[in-house]
């Protein structure tokens, strides 16, 4: 290297070294976090180097710039989101489809939704390093897109439901009715949502816990009809 260094001419090695700290300048823009190692950096340099020494030999010019400046950047910036694209990224808690609840804010602060991407590319990021680990389409009547900060349990956490099974049983007064008839028996499946506030408590209707509650009703047979539901908490 010292060898090869020694053949340029004194303005060679000050535009090698001009286009090496303009490099690096915007790598660290790009990477902040410095997640790109040193073998990116050289394969980063050397891509750069031809593309910037090639523009500059088309115009016979020696001197860098501040056009060879704006095109360092640009390549920089697309090679460097290339590499950081290769790196591997953090395991998240969550895949695409997962139910979760998310911090929105507002009156009703959570939300439950269905996760829509995972790793999502912030678009007001020009570097395209900064990324939302997940995107939820939030459920009806909101139906909006949210871009979950990071995966942390104080801003989204999995969905817990319960499960709901209710049987409606209508026996005849026999002595109101001298020809009764069979019992009707109704049954109907439903999925109650708990939305967990941060502290980790279920909030409001979702107080409910695994067990059997009986209510009475008047139908309209004139019977007394009995209500029987179970409530089994599934997560």
């Amino acid at each position: 290297m010292e060898a090869a260094t020694a053949a340029l001419s004194a303005q060679d090695v000050t535009t090698l070294n001009g286009i090496s700290a303009a490099v690096e300048e915007e790598i660290n823009i790009c990477d902040p976090k410095h997640n790109l190692g040193l073998g990116h950096f050289n394969d980063i340099l050397s891509a750069v180097l031809a593309q910037v020494y090639e523009h500059m030999g088309s115009e016979q010019r020696s001197e860098l710039n501040e056009g060879d400046l704006a095109l360092i950047q640009k390549l920089v910036r697309r090679q460097a989101t290339e590499h950081l694209a290769s790196v591997s990224l953090p395991k998240l808690r969550f895949e695409i489809s997962d139910r979760v609840v998310c911090l929105i804010g507002g009156d009703r602060p959570w939300a439950a939704g269905k996760v829509q991407a995972c790793n999502e590319p912030d678009p007001s990021d020009p570097t395209g390093q900064v990324r939302f680990p997940y995107v939820v389409k939030i459920d009806p009547p909101n139906g909006r897109l949210v871009s979950v900060p990071r995966d942390s349990h104080d801003v989204v956490r999995p969905e817990v439901c319960f499960g709901l099974t209710l049987t409606l049983t209508a026996n005849p007064n026999p002595n109101t009715d001298p020809n009764p008839k069979p019992s009707l028996s109704l049954s109907l499946s439903l999925t109650l949502t708990r939305c967990a506030s941060a502290s980790g408590r279920a909030r409001s209707s979702s107080r409910a816990c695994a067990g059997v509650v009986s209510v009475s009703v008047r139908v309209r047979v004139r019977a007394r009809a009995r209500v029987r539901v179970r409530v089994i908490g599934l997560g």
